[in-house]
């Protein structure tokens, strides 16, 4: 399974688990269901509520859930709980950290600049950040398949310590305190040597997408988050999708949660700073906005028709079938469908797009199970998906 950039905290937690007390997520009887008037049938509806229902629990406290299948029906429901501690239930309104979709709008700006002619895909980085690792060896394109064999700086053993000397844990809630620059973390995977020479193998990468964020900077003058809000969630309405400057989240959120593998231990992770994250997973967002988010990165919506066949071309490397910062399948999911997903801190998403029927599906949860990386999340993506296509809603 692809894992994300969640695994620092992963490494956090089994340190600090002998830190904290117990607690375990309780399980709303009432979920809530969106406003307006769904779509699909009412015998759908209760099927697909049935669905999420069931999975509720430990492994996902919260569940939201939007499916848009035009002409067929459309369906948004939040069940479970915001909040633990105070027992407030999910809204679908409710701000998520999205982890690895972040690499989504990442791809986009970088492909923007390669339709306007101020990047080239198949230019060794260098060409505009000399100094990153491997700069003259490993081009823009393989940054962005993640084929470029530069080293997972997560994996690094400084990286973990350095973040040991500023986790707290007060109860059961985790707190990190340290605000990482990018290039402190490129720079620890510089220290490495390459997993395989460019272009000759895949590796999900976490380091691929600092660089490129790096690059973002260094080409236009502008921050990331600055370049996120011209080019993509200004002019898509994205009202609620943003680069935070730190450990803080939009009102209203829910609370992300942990858990450690084999314990009943569960952490509130809501509040620990992703600046690790950045340019890799570091955006936060909304049920809503995925939804527009998801069609207008598979149809190509901000690029040209050239640059979009290029995204979608999957590398034949993957053992994942991924392209330009976009999966084609997610993780063992349906097929049929492309996007992304993504782990964060307490969080996570699935968002993905099915070109032969325009359905978009987002599955959000604010839980990331360890160690299976999305495990929760894909198997209710599939039975939702089971439910649409057993009743030929969906192709």
């Amino acid at each position: 399974m692809i894992r994300t950039y969640r695994w620092s905290v992963v490494r956090l937690l089994l340190v600090a688990v002998a830190m904290i007390g117990l607690v375990t997520p309780a399980r709303t009887s009432a979920p809530v269901q969106a406003a307006g008037t769904p779509s699909f049938s009412l015998a759908v509806q209760r099927e697909l509520r049935q669905v999420v229902d069931a999975t509720l629990g430990p492994m996902a406290p919260g569940i939201i859930v939007g499916i848009w299948a035009p002409g067929r029906g459309t369906w948004t429901y939040a069940a479970g709980l915001a909040d633990v501690a105070t027992k407030e239930p999910a809204r679908l309104q409710d701000a998520t950290r999205i982890g690895s979709v972040t690499k989504t709008f990442v791809g986009t700006l970088v492909l923007q600049l390669v339709d306007q002619g101020k990047l080239a895909l198949d230019a060794p980085v260098g060409r505009w950040l000399p100094t990153v690792p491997y700069a003259q060896q490993v081009t823009i394109r393989e940054l962005l398949n993640m084929t470029s064999g530069i080293y997972e700086y997560g994996d690094d053993p400084g990286f973990l310590r350095q973040n040991l000397t500023h986790v707290a844990v007060q109860g059961h809630v985790m707190t990190l305190a340290y605000r990482w620059q990018p290039r402190q973390l490129v720079a620890l995977a510089a220290k490495h040597p390459l997993y395989f020479a460019p272009g000759t193998g895949f590796h999900y990468s976490s380091t691929n997408f600092l660089i490129l964020g790096m690059l973002l900077e260094k080409v236009t003058g502008r921050s990331l988050a600055d370049l996120l809000q011209a080019k993509i969630t200004g002019p898509l309405h994205l009202a609620h999708t943003l680069l935070p400057s730190g450990a803080s989240l939009p009102v209203p959120y829910w609370h992300g949660y942990t858990q450690l593998p084999g314990s009943p231990a569960v952490l509130d992770g809501t509040h620990v700073d992703p600046s690790f994250a950045w340019a890799v997973g570091d955006m936060v967002s909304t049920l809503a906005d995925l939804h527009v988010w998801a069609q207008a990165l598979a149809t190509g919506a901000l690029l040209s028709p050239t640059l979009q066949a290029q995204r979608l071309r999957m590398t034949p490397q993957s053992d994942h079938t991924y392209g330009l910062a976009i999966f084609d399948g997610f993780g063992g999911l349906t097929p049929g469908y492309v996007g992304h997903g993504g782990d964060a801190t307490g969080y996570t998403t699935i968002m993905l797009y099915q070109p032969a029927t325009r359905t978009t599906m987002v599955v959000l949860m604010n839980f990331d199970p360890v160690p299976e990386n999305h495990g929760p999340a894909v198997a209710l993506f599939n039975k939702l998906a089971g439910v649409l296509h057993g009743r030929g809603i969906v192709a």
